[in-house]
């Protein structure tokens, strides 16, 4: 079963039979950037859980596919996800993984956000002229968000199945784990345990 020389990118089914699958699925930059875009830049996919960041303030960073993504509660309890990015230039507003803030300062013009997300303060705000309004700039939701049992859900796609669509089955599972809990609720304040695993992930679990 011989890959084709330039592997298209629009469809890899041949490079799957009924017996065996061909190599370049886990080696093929064009397979990975595919599923890139397909599969981590659509699909929902789970940041976290609201745990995690129990009081206002509290953020976590991480990615979604390649994209930075910032996961905060905000000063009114509520649990949103920003992309990581400041509006100004793009810069990383939180580089930290974990924290507390009530305001988000970008390093690299000033640029201040609360932790709602909305613009707080720019330095020399008279240089961006008179039409320059704060409320244009908050920082940028992700297109879809959404919970299911404390876990927080994020896709970069506007438009797609619902999350309770994407989970499926998968939901009996998660319930049967959170309600193992006496109270009903995850703790999941006790850190976390990494690997790293130099390989497609594919191969992973």
């Amino acid at each position: 079963m011989n890959a084709p020389r330039a592997l298209p990118a629009a469809d890899f089914a041949e490079l799957v039979q009924t017996d065996r699958v061909h190599s370049a699925i886990y080696t093929d930059p064009a397979v990975f950037e595919a599923e890139m875009e397909r599969i981590f830049h659509r699909a929902w996919l789970c940041l976290g859980h609201e745990g995690e960041i129990p009081n206002p303030g509290d953020y976590r960073a991480t990615t979604l596919g390649r994209m930075p993504v910032l996961m905060i509660r905000g000063d009114d309890g509520r649990v949103r996800v920003f992309m990581n990015r400041c509006r100004h230039r793009g810069m990383t507003v939180c580089e930290a993984e974990t924290g507390t803030e009530k305001f988000l300062r970008c390093w690299y013009h000033g640029w201040v956000y609360r932790n709602t997300g909305e613009l707080e303060d720019v330095p020399l705000a008279q240089a961006y002229g008179p039409e320059f309004r704060r409320a244009d700039f908050s920082l940028t939701p992700v297109p879809r968000q959404d919970t299911y049992r404390g876990f927080v859900f994020a896709s970069l796609s506007p438009a797609g199945p619902s999350l309770l669509e994407h989970l499926g089955i998968a939901r009996r599972y998660l319930d049967i784990f959170v309600d193992a809990s006496p109270t009903g609720q995850l703790d999941v304040t006790a850190g976390v345990h990494r690997t790293r695993y130099r390989g497609n992930w594919k191969f992973v679990g």
